[in-house]
């Protein structure tokens, strides 16, 4: 990508294809994620969603068990 200063500064529908591109690849991920998490996980664990952002990709998700009151989220994600 070094090389690309030297070139023509990239469009924006160039940079809006890649942004989509890429949006996808974290939506392909998230749904992996999700399968692997309902393989492995118990029953008694919960995976919570938090709302669909327009504006990108939503934040980690909430993964807790009342056993060990484990949780882990990401930013803005309320944990209580």
């Amino acid at each position: 990508m070094g090389d690309r200063v030297a070139e023509q500064p990239i469009s924006l529908a160039e940079l809006d294809a890649r942004h989509d591109d890429l949006l996808n690849q974290l939506e392909a991920l998230d749904l992996r994620i999700q399968a692997v998490l309902k393989e492995h996980l118990p029953e008694k664990r919960a995976v919570v969603l938090p709302p669909p952002h327009e504006s990108g990709p939503a934040p980690l998700q909430v993964l807790f068990d009342e056993d060990t009151s484990f949780s882990s989220a990401g930013p803005g994600v309320p944990t209580c």
